[in-house]
């Protein structure tokens, strides 16, 4: 193994020239100590001695086996050899079940990282200040000290983030676990140490997994439950600030923006790439209940606000808006949403208008007293109408045109439709082999396949159809903005686009009800190179310009950092989805067209995760940012919006960043434009390595038959498969980024967040760029963040773990590729970013990371051995053995502890 720097070493000759870490850092870091590591040591000491079976005398070894597994990793051992030699070492357990042993270990460390979660989101708000740059407070202080009211004001008449909750497998915590996680995390708060005891023995007692695979619906109940018990206080909240800071108390309500400021965008039950199990009807299901528990919100929220409105008009008006609310619950559980009881609310515009009648009471006959109350639940219904989130359709673009060539088979539709056109269809391989005249002349096609012939059609074709007809049904239950994009997976071309509009016109959809925007998600490095001649290509399309028209000249582009980086690299994809975000705003601009774009990141840097406000203030006047849209996955919602402290700290770090950026806008570009040579070196040389990495053939084989992804399709955590096509032979262009992602997570080795960086840096410093390389360092946020990002995947990185890998016979020079990329992208960030260490900036981060690691150091040693002990039966076509199936349980047990650890793992 090459020589590297221990995580935490400074380098030997580091000259730390960069500005010192300020107070407020040292302050941070203190407190991190006394508020998080102290209080961990101690509860993890109560935890470790409660008075469970067989606990007490185990708990005691636990320690002792961490420091035998540090002790021999350095020495290169292999974690099976660790575990065997511990057994050996101690006598005492000789007659023990081994597994049994480690089963329990497992448990105890499982169980001290859901303690350390819960005391260090205790601790947020002395380790964080939730009043610097990037807060709310931070800004309309900025505003106030430049005067900039106006210009604010007028921001927010256009401007808006949205937040879109997916429901990708991460979260691996069920909600009993995430429940005591929350209660543990408030006794932490109030400091009340019987009840954290009582709460770590309830803990002790719990099962951390699921029994069976929780249906997309049952996905959507758990996401669902942060934006009611959140976002539906943390996000008006910050809107009802801004607004109030902008316009004054008494005029909120006339300057409502035409959008709202935060918007929630809601993928459970809407998201089926690859997922058979989401159906139209799961889709219809997820809005009813979106709607259902909006309403019960809303009626919570009236029925508190009448204890408070007790005086004359204002009472009455009150209990009416809570009657008719009672009455719109009760027709929202009927299968007949669509009552035509006139006290019932037809749409949330006009609870709001019975909400305005009773304002103007209170304004004129009492003095506005309990107005704030009453306008923040107006903020309330301003941002989540009847829908609570927006539910977004995404399909694969192959799928898509598999059900038009299905569709234009049938003879309802083959009639309308030119011969020669129809030839061409039916032998096309995909949109890409036809023209777009081809779809315009279709989309002037008056035929319609009704429900009951699309019977005729393969099943998942004629699902297609039916939730396509879904769209204006769901529009009228819950309002047209809580189902109205449809977003196409792996997007290559203008036709792909347009064959989702003619699919809607053969479904029944007509002009006026298909009131939907259709949005391109470019993944793969030649999807994000080509991106602009694909809108080009639309832009220039009559048909398609008649439907932006009618959704004013706004068209959404989605960029898949996940799958990007997996193509690419991590730098490569970065750099691509930055050069095509430039190009497609100019085309925009030059076309008349606002284009929105829609970032698909999940929580590690390998798919676009990091330090989200800093990325996005990154931007500069070359890329629209009206707008900013981005994915948050499984994982990432608990870590990020586990607490309303946490909560408002993220959320308010997304929504101020293109505030700043428009008040106050970036000085030329980012990176500066004599940086482009360099960056262009970079990603050649970057985007090189990592494909010589793809292109190894040890490197499927390594994942096969030496990690733990075959593994993944056995946890009980999400709906959906690992794998997007079922394929005997794996795959790396249809294996999903998460579980792809995640599994390099758990070996320790996070080379999707680094590999092909260190060859590219450690080049040019060898070309003698190393000072220009410190100078775009300084002056560009963007590759500051990139670097600080891929920082965060090393220090998570453990090669030692993998060490004895030296000396395989098969897989040694795979990993000596890896260790000796991971140690050149260390020392070249180290070299450029003119830092001791990494993280150096960011001690209360780099300090949770290394006590996390320290934490799951038994728990990756216990991993790796038994996973691999499972592989070899399943290599001898022996995975129903007894054994076997000890070693899986125990093996998925660990892995789901190991991403809960690291928390932006997967």
């Amino acid at each position: 193994m090459p020589e590297r720097l221990a995580v935490g070493a400074p380098r030997p000759d580091a000259t730390f020239t960069v500005q010192r870490r300020l107070s407020t850092n040292l302050d941070k870091e203190r407190a991190f100590e006394e508020q998080v590591l102290t209080r961990y040591r101690l509860y993890s000491g109560l935890f470790l001695g409660l008075p469970f079976e067989r606990l007490t005398r185990l708990a005691q070894l636990l320690p002792v086996f961490s420091e035998h597994c540090r002790r021999l990793l350095s020495q290169g051992v292999a974690p099976q050899k660790i575990v065997e030699r511990y057994f050996a070492e101690t006598p005492f357990l000789a007659e023990v079940d081994q597994l049994d042993v480690l089963f329990l270990f497992l448990q105890l460390v499982e169980r001290q990282i859901v303690l350390f979660d819960a005391i260090e989101d205790a601790g947020f708000t002395s380790t964080h200040d939730l009043d610097a740059p990037g807060s709310v407070t931070h800004l309309v202080e900025s505003v106030t000290r430049d005067d900039r009211f106006v210009d604010l004001a007028k921001l927010l008449e256009r401007t808006a983030t949205r937040i879109v909750l997916t429901a990708h497998p991460t979260q691996f915590y069920p909600n009993t676990v995430q429940g005591i996680i929350s209660d543990l995390r408030t006794a932490l708060i109030e400091r009340e140490p019987a009840e954290v005891e009582r709460l770590l023995l309830q803990l002790g007692k719990t099962r951390f997994s699921n029994r069976h695979r929780p249906t997309p619906v049952e996905e959507a109940e758990r996401v669902l439950d942060v934006i009611a018990d959140i976002f539906y206080e943390v996000l008006p909240d910050i809107v009802h600030q801004m607004l109030l800071s902008a316009h004054g108390r008494n005029n909120l309500p006339d300057h409502f923006p035409p959008e709202p400021n935060l918007q929630v965008g809601f993928w459970p039950g809407g998201d089926r790439d690859g997922n058979p199990f989401v159906t139209a009807k799961v889709t219809e299901a997820v809005a009813r209940l979106l709607k259902r528990r909006v309403l019960d919100c809303y009626l919570s929220t009236a029925t508190a606000l009448s204890r408070r409105l007790s005086f004359d008009g204002a009472r009455d008006a009150i209990l009416g808006v809570v009657s008719r609310l009672q009455l719109t619950r009760q027709a929202a559980e009927s299968s007949d949403e669509r009552a035509e009881d006139s006290k019932v609310y037809a749409t949330a515009g006009h609870l709001t208008q019975d909400l305005l009648k009773l304002r103007e009471i209170i304004v004129r006959e009492h003095q506005g007293l309990f107005l704030d109350k009453l306008d923040a639940f107006l903020v309330q219904v301003h941002l989540f109408g009847f829908f609570f989130g927006a539910i977004d359709l995404r399909q694969s673009s192959d799928v898509f045109f598999d059900t038009l060539r299905e569709s234009v088979r049938l003879p309802v539709i083959a009639a309308h439709v030119d011969e020669s056109d129809l030839a061409l269809l039916l032998a096309a391989k995909d949109s890409a082999d036809l023209p777009i005249a081809l779809f315009e002349r279709l989309l002037t096609c008056e035929a319609v396949l009704p429900e009951d012939a699309s019977r005729a059609l393969l099943p998942l074709a004629a699902d297609t159809l039916d939730t396509l007809r879904l769209i204006p049904q769901i529009q009228a239950d819950n309002g047209a903005r809580a189902l109205h994009r449809v977003i196409i997976s792996h997007a290559h071309c203008g036709g792909d686009v347009l064959t989702v509009l003619t699919l809607a016109r053969i479904a029944g959809l007509t002009e006026s009800t298909l009131a939907v925007d259709v949005v391109p998600l470019f993944e793969s490095i030649a999807d994000l190179t080509r991106a602009p001649d694909t809108l080009a290509e639309l832009f220039a399309s009559s048909a398609y310009r008649s439907h932006l028209a009618r959704r004013g000249n706004k068209q959404t582009v989605m960029m898949g950092f996940s799958d990007g980086t997996k193509d690419g690299g991590y730098l490569t994809a970065n750099l691509q989805i930055r050069q095509a975000k430039r190009d497609l705003t100019a085309l925009g601009r030059a076309n008349n067209v606002e284009i929105i774009f829609f970032d698909g990141r999940g929580g590690p840097p390998a798919r676009g995760g990091g330090n989200t406000h800093r990325f996005y203030r990154s931007r500069d006047a070359g890329i629209e940012q009206f707008q900013q849209q981005l994915t948050i996955q499984g994982q990432t919602i608990g870590s990020n919006f586990g607490s309303l402290d946490l909560a408002r700290y993220h959320v308010e770090q997304l929504y101020t960043a293109n505030l700043e950026n428009l008040l106050w806008p970036a000085v030329g570009a980012d990176p500066p434009d004599e940086f482009n040579d360099l960056l262009a070196s970079l990603s050649q040389v970057s985007y090189s390595a990592y494909q010589d990495l793809r292109d190894d053939p040890l490197l499927l084989d390594f994942l096969e038959h030496m990690s733990p992804l075959p593994l993944f399709d056995h946890l009980t955590v999400g709906s959906r498969p690992v794998s997007r096509k079922a394929s005997e032979k794996l795959e790396l262009s249809h294996l999903r980024a998460i579980p792809y992602v995640a599994t390099w997570s758990v070996l320790k080795m996070q080379v999707p967040g680094f590999y092909g960086l260190g060859l590219a840096l450690g080049t040019l410093i060898e070309r003698g760029e190393l000072v220009r390389l410190r100078r775009l360092y300084r002056a560009s946020r963007f590759f500051r963040t990139l670097l600080d990002n891929a920082a965060m995947s090393l220090l998570k990185s453990r090669m030692e773990v993998h060490q004895h890998l030296e000396r395989h016979e098969r897989f040694a020079p795979l990993f000596k590729k890896i260790a000796t990329e991971a140690l050149l992208a260390q020392q070249s960030i180290l070299d450029i970013s003119e830092q001791p260490y990494l993280l150096a900036s960011d001690p209360v981060n780099r300090r949770s990371i290394e006590l996390r690691e320290e934490i799951t150091l038994p728990l990756t040693v216990i991993v790796q051995a038994n996973y691999v002990a499972y592989l070899e039966f399943v290599k001898r076509g022996q995975a129903n053995h007894e054994l076997a199936i000890r070693l899986r349980k125990l093996s998925l047990k660990g892995i789901a502890a190991i991403i809960n650890a690291t928390r932006n793992a997967a």
